[in-house]
């Protein structure tokens, strides 16, 4: 997942504990786009410092 994507779910992940409302699929997507960029993000953190 390149960087500007993980960027972009963390600001999703970020923005939705705002939201007055958000619906179980809309949380659920999120959820995942979460999980995915957490790993990608370690993974990428792991090749820079290897």
């Amino acid at each position: 997942m390149p960087a500007s994507e993980i960027a972009k779910a963390q600001r999703m992940e970020a923005h939705t504990f705002h939201a007055p409302s958000i619906s179980r699929s809309a949380l659920r997507s999120l959820v995942a786009l979460s999980a995915t960029s957490h790993r990608a993000s370690a993974q990428l953190k792991h090749f820079v410092v290897s």
